[in-house]
């Protein structure tokens, strides 16, 4: 989780709040509630990231705002809905 707040505190060096952007972190409760209904386990690191943020708010924004440059960074709910829809 380390690296994670690196980034944000360079961002915020850089001129932009990384966190003011993205929903509070999801718990390991939320995960899991959301999670054991896909086929699938999510890598540590996916479980981490999202113990760090739940996603990139895309509302309410006066400009594009990406963590991750050409993708977008869905809440952990968001991300299993559309996993479901399209497996």
């Amino acid at each position: 989780m380390t690296i994670l707040k690196a980034i944000s505190e360079q961002g915020r060096k850089m001129g932009f709040d990384v966190e003011a952007y993205m929903y509070p972190p999801a718990t390991t409760n939320e995960i899991n509630r959301f999670i054991r209904i896909l086929p699938f386990g999510l890598p540590p690191e996916v479980v981490q990231l999202y113990l760090w943020r739940d996603g990139v708010r895309l509302e309410g924004q006066t400009c594009e705002y990406r963590m991750f440059p050409g993708f977008i960074f869905p809440s952990v709910e968001q991300a299993v809905q559309t996993t479901k829809a399209l497996v």
